[in-house]
């Protein structure tokens, strides 16, 4: 039987090293991947208005104005997000 490579050699001894390495290689790239898709998302609804850098609500989300403060805008008669940190990078 030819040897494996990885987490198991000869299909039968554990590596538990490699096997924790491969666990760590998968999160950080689930985690790129996601970060990724997050900002494909984000940039889809990020604008500048006004001079200010707005992030378009999705319709379909409930928002608790409470929470948002002077950070609530309309613009256009669409509720926005005010992002002002995006403003100073």
């Amino acid at each position: 039987m030819a040897a494996a490579t990885g987490n198991l050699l000869n299909s039968c001894t554990f590596h538990p090293v490699t096997f924790l390495n491969t666990i760590k290689d998968l999160v950080k790239n689930i985690t790129v991947m996601e970060g990724q898709a997050f900002a494909t998302l984000s940039k889809s609804h990020l604008f500048t208005a006004g001079g200010h850098m707005l992030f378009r609500f999705f319709k379909e989300f409930k928002v608790d104005p409470q929470m948002l403060g002077d950070y609530s805008h309309v613009h256009d008669g669409t509720k926005c997000f005010h992002i002002s940190y995006l403003e100073q990078v």
